[in-house]
C-alpha cells in the first residue's frame, strides 16, 4: 500500500519514512530480545514498498529512482528561497491543521521530549510520534517543498491530529466541555481563514 501510494503523490513519503524508522527505532530500543523480529518486520515493509516499484522497472523500464528525484524536483517550486522554507514549512503544516489541534501537538512532541531526556521507556505511540517527528524534520531541510507544503504534506494531517488527541486524552482532569471548546476555536479559526482569503 505505501508503495502504490509513494507512486502517487510525494505526500505519502514523510508517512512511508515514518513506518520504516517506526519498525527500525522499536526494535532497536529491544535489540538485545527482539531484533530477529525486527530484521523480519524491516524486511517485509521493504519488500512492501518496493514490489510495485520493482514491476513496473522490469515490465516498462520506469526506473523508480529517476521518478523520486523528478517527483521531489517538481514539488521544489522556487516560491521562497532554502531557509524561509525551511523555517516556513512547519508554520505553514501546524497552522493548516489547526492552531488548537497544532498547540495539542506540539505538547505531545515536548512530553516526548521529556521522556527522552529523562530516560524513561517509550510507549509504542511515542515511538511513532519519533519517527514521524524524525521524517519531518528530513523531508523539511530537504529542500524539496517550497510551496504549498500543507496542501503537499496533506495525507500526514490526521497522523497530527491523532498525536493532539492522545495529548488531550494524557490529561483526565481537563472538564467535559473542552473538545467543544477546542471545537469551537477550531470554527473560528476557519471562519477567520474564510473571511481572510476571500
Amino acid at each position: 500500500m505505501v508503495g502504490t501510494g509513494l507512486f502517487q503523490t510525494l505526500s505519502i513519503i514523510p508517512l512511508a519514512v515514518a513506518a520504516g524508522l517506526f519498525i527500525t527505532i522499536y526494535y532497536v530500543a529491544q535489540w538485545r530480545t527482539r531484533w530477529r523480529a525486527g530484521l523480519v518486520s524491516l524486511l517485509i515493509f521493504s519488500v512492501g514498498v518496493a514490489t510495485l516499484w520493482a514491476v513496473l522497472w522490469l515490465a516498462f523500464g520506469l526506473n523508480p529512482i529517476k521518478v523520486f528525484i523528478n517527483c521531489l524536483t517538481t514539488y521544489e517550486a522556487r516560491m521562497r528561497s532554502y531557509w524561509l522554507s525551511v523555517i516556513y514549512n512547519p508554520y505553514d503544516v501546524l497552522l493548516f491543521v489547526g492552531i488548537p489541534v497544532a498547540v495539542h501537538f506540539i505538547c505531545a512532541l515536548l512530553r516526548l521530549g521529556q521522556r527522552l531526556v529523562a530516560r524513561r521507556p517509550l510507549t509504542l505511540p511515542d515511538y511513532l510520534l519519533l519517527a514521524l517527528a524524525f521524517s519531518m524534520l528530513l523531508l523539511d531541510v530537504g529542500g524539496s517543498l517550497r510551496g504549498e507544503t500543507a496542501r503537499t504534506l496533506l495525507y500526514v494531517i490526521p497522523v497530527l491530529t491523532l498525536f493532539a488527541a492522545q495529548d488531550i486524552d494524557h490529561d483526565p482532569a481537563r472538564p467535559r466541555y473542552y473538545l467543544a471548546f477546542l471545537l469551537s476555536l477550531m470554527i473560528v479559526q476557519t471562519l477567520t481563514f474564510q473571511a481572510a482569503l476571500n
